[in-house]
C-alpha cells in the first residue's frame, strides 16, 4: 500500500484550492502504478484541519474516478485501485463526504 502524508507535501493545516489539490493528485500519481493494475493508497490527512471543496475535488474525487475498475475492450474487467483516507477532523471528513456526495461515489 502506497501511502501519501498530506502535510509532508505542504506546511499548512488548512488545504485550499484546485490548483493545490492537483498538484498532489499528480504527486501521488506519479508514484503509483498504472491504472487498472489493482493495489491500494493511502492518504493520511493527519495535521489537516480544514480543507476546501475545490481541493478535495481535485484530488480525492478525481484520484478516485480515475483508479476505478474500468472495462477493456475486450469485456474482461480490470482491477481498480482502492482508495483510504486516514486521520480526517471531523471538518475534512464532513466536507469529503459532501463531495463524495456530490460526484456520487459515496455509498
Amino acid at each position: 500500500m502506497k501511502r501519501f502524508r498530506v502535510r509532508d507535501h505542504f506546511p499548512s493545516d488548512i488545504l485550499a484550492g484546485a490548483t493545490l489539490g492537483e498538484r498532489h493528485l499528480q504527486l501521488l500519481l506519479d508514484h503509483l502504478p498504472a491504472a487498472g493494475t489493482g493495489g491500494a493508497v493511502l492518504i493520511d490527512f493527519e495535521g489537516v484541519t480544514g480543507a476546501t471543496g475545490s481541493y478535495l475535488k481535485a484530488f480525492v474525487v478525481r484520484l478516485i474516478a480515475s483508479r476505478q475498475a474500468s472495462l477493456d475492450p475486450k469485456g474482461s474487467e480490470t482491477e481498480g485501485t482502492n482508495v483510504f483516507v486516514a486521520n480526517l477532523h471531523e471538518d475534512v471528513a464532513t466536507d469529503l463526504r459532501g463531495v463524495l456526495v456530490d460526484a456520487r461515489l459515496a455509498c
